[in-house]
């Protein structure tokens, strides 16, 4: 499939995309595809290759129009493993299509929701505003940035290639990401902003002994729970006008004693804290590290390693956001709720340099076996990122006529 009619239809270029198996972070040939539709639309594409060896990326950035600004649609096309295939009902590369009851006819895949199915839904709305001559009458570029390092170690995607297009000239006015945000009904919920996502590694350093002999040992793993047991019980705050209060969970204790006999002299935790407005990188690191001084331990008997990958961030109101409120009023008949909650994504990369909201499709099946969407739903989106695109360059060359 290239152009023409199929790429109209987001159901036709979902099963093509599905078809391409691009575990993160390889692109599986979908990137191939991507460009050749994009430049069926007259998209000046190009390709952008960051990292070294296995951890090499490949990201697609093509462009549409002249004049600086516009919007830009951000996506990935890297998914997450299938796991046990003989789990699925299906091929999980396959994209075939089920009547699934109640959620009528669905297409099954990796990828179907997170986030094949928005990129799918880019494609074919795009396609159908360049047939009808409306995407050359916008008056503003239109941008499309792909990655394939979103579900993996996301360094090497949108991470470095937004840098790196900015310092060539690129310039974005609203950026539009297509994660599934959805929860109950396509339209429910916009992402208008995105908590901070900070990992700790905590090292515990004991003597190793037989368990018969408690008294000439230092059991690591009790240290391990006396340190971790004020991070979990603390209160950070109560959260904030936007956002819900911040959160620490322990997500994993490593221990290796060799046998069941043996004290651990060693014992690693590590944890993850999705924070509010309320705090920065810098205050959380500080107060993490004074509750475990508080808690006494010997010096030396532990090492902490903190890394921030997002710090949460909120746009503000405008063109973008407003364009896509009204987009789901008019063609979805929902007002979407303007959310915060969830997971990080790309825009955490694209906030630096333009505003951001991610909306797409109901993630309910997203990462799991048979992961699915709605025809219908692939429908109505293309159908709302059409209007979206109409409606905000509107709304922008109106903003830039008043100022």
């Amino acid at each position: 499939m290239t152009t023409g009619a199929e790429v109209r239809d987001p159901s036709q270029v979902l099963k093509s995309l599905i078809g391409c198996r691009s575990v993160s972070p390889r692109d599986g040939g979908s990137l191939d595809k991507i460009g050749a539709w994009l430049e069926g639309m007259d998209f000046c594409v190009r390709r952008l290759s960051f990292g070294e060896g296995e951890e090499r990326v490949e990201n697609l950035y093509g462009r549409y129009g002249e004049g600086e600004g516009g919007l830009l649609f951000l996506g990935h096309v890297d998914v997450v493993p299938p796991g046990d295939e003989e789990a699925w009902s299906c091929d999980p590369f396959g994209g075939e299509v089920r009547d699934w009851g109640e959620e009528g006819e669905v297409m099954v895949g990796r990828g179907a929701v997170d986030m094949k199915g928005g990129v799918a839904c880019y494609v074919a709305a795009l396609r159908r505003l360049y047939e009808s001559g409306a995407l050359e009458g916008l008056g503003i570029p239109i941008s499309f940035f792909v990655t394939s390092d979103e579900e993996a170690a996301a360094v090497n995607g949108a991470a470095r290639a937004l840098p790196f297009l900015y310092d060539e000239g690129e310039r974005w006015d609203f950026c539009l990401n297509g994660e599934p945000t959805s929860s109950e009904r396509l339209g429910d919920a916009l992402k208008v902003g995105r908590r901070g996502s900070l990992h700790g590694i905590l090292h515990v350093k004991g003597r190793q002994g037989h368990t018969g002999y408690v008294d000439l040992a230092d059991n690591a793993v009790h240290r391990l729970l006396r340190l971790l047991r004020p991070l979990v019980e603390v209160s950070f705050d109560k959260g904030s006008e936007f956002f819900e209060a911040t959160r620490l969970s322990v997500t994993s204790i490593e221990v290796s004693q060799g046998a069941s006999n043996v004290i651990p002299g060693r014992a690693t935790g590590y944890f993850n804290v999705r924070f509010n407005d309320l705090h920065t990188e810098e205050s959380l690191k500080m107060f993490l590290g004074t509750l475990l001084l508080n808690v006494g331990e010997p010096e030396g008997s532990y090492d902490l390693e903190m890394r921030c990958n997002a710090t949460s961030f909120m746009t503000a109101p405008g063109v973008g956001v407003e364009s896509i409120t009204e987009s789901c009023r008019e063609v979805l008949g929902i007002t979407p709720e303007w959310s915060t909650v969830g997971g990080t994504s790309d825009s955490r990369f694209v906030k630096d340099f333009c505003a951001v909201a991610d909306f797409g499709l109901c993630g309910k099946t997203m990462h799991g076996v048979d992961e699915r969407v709605s025809l219908q739903d692939l429908e109505s989106l293309t159908e709302v990122y059409g209007d979206v695109t109409r409606r905000f360059a509107r709304k922008l060359l109106e903003e830039r006529g008043r100022s």
